[in-house]
């Protein structure tokens, strides 16, 4: 057994690393593309508005995120005549969506028009971990399960229902309803602190 010492520097360097795979996909999804040539000594400039904090990272771990990534199926190497570009592939494209999607805020207005918003959804097994990350968006945002694939909300948010569905690639897996009653929604009430 490793001693704690030992486990809580693993766990930073882990933290650290998690942070610079993240900081790389960002800069990939914001400039679309990163040039090979970030590997180069001054190249970590380009990164900087998204590496604030980790500033002093070695590029050493920065090849080293950007070559876990394409392990991992989050970007791939795309060569062309100006030369060899880190680009998003589509799982990487839904990650950095689910970021996205995770720090959505619904406006909540002043008063509460007496209706719920529910969401249905039914994702096939096979796409099972998908399935999973909608809950957890869901419930981020405020979203109260009644049932595992049925999850309610008092406030308008057909805008985030509809970049849910869009990021994602859920098209008709999910249904926005709009009710008008819920059978004895109390608790539903108290939860949302609607009364």
């Amino acid at each position: 057994m490793k001693p704690t010492v030992s486990l809580e520097k693993d766990l930073r360097k882990e933290m650290r690393m998690t942070a610079v795979r993240r900081a790389v996909l960002g800069s990939v999804a914001a400039v679309g593309v990163i040039s090979t040539a970030l590997i180069a000594p001054n190249a970590l400039l380009m990164l900087k508005p998204f590496l604030k904090q980790y500033e002093r990272q070695k590029k050493y771990q920065t090849k080293k995120a950007i070559s876990r990534l394409i392990a991992g199926g989050f970007l791939m190497m795309e060569k062309t005549s100006r030369g060899s570009f880190v680009v998003l592939t589509k799982k990487g494209k839904n990650y950095v969506a689910q970021w996205e999607l995770r720090g959505y805020k619904v406006k909540k207005p002043k008063k509460w028009d007496k209706k719920w918003r529910v969401v249905i959804f039914d994702i096939p097994e096979k796409r099972k971990q998908l399935r999973g990350e909608v809950r957890t968006i869901l419930t981020g945002i405020g979203f109260v399960r009644l049932q595992d694939s049925v999850w309610i909300y008092p406030y308008n948010c057909e805008e985030f229902v509809v970049l849910l569905k869009a990021e994602l690639g859920l098209g008709r897996d999910v249904l926005y309803l709009i009710v008008d009653r819920v059978e004895d929604d109390r608790a539903l009430r108290i939860r949302f602190k609607l009364d």
